[in-house]
């Protein structure tokens, strides 16, 4: 994944509070970009699973958040 698509997807998630760095945020977005279902536990207010979701919106995404 390219840096352009992972600074728009940052860009499209600045708003949302949470403690993603960008280091994580590139790393999320690869790893996603390649599964087909993603399950995230501990998910807050969903800046990282908006995140993944952004960079593969064909995935199926379960976010949980105790």
């Amino acid at each position: 994944m390219g840096n352009t698509k992972i600074c728009q997807i940052v860009s499209e998630t600045s708003e949302i509070e949470g403690w993603l760095s960008l280091e994580v945020a590139e790393l999320l977005a690869k790893l996603a970009v390649h599964s087909k279902v993603i399950v995230e536990v501990g998910s807050w207010k969903g800046k990282s699973t908006i995140t993944m979701a952004l960079a593969n919106p064909k995935a199926r995404i379960f976010a949980i958040d105790p």
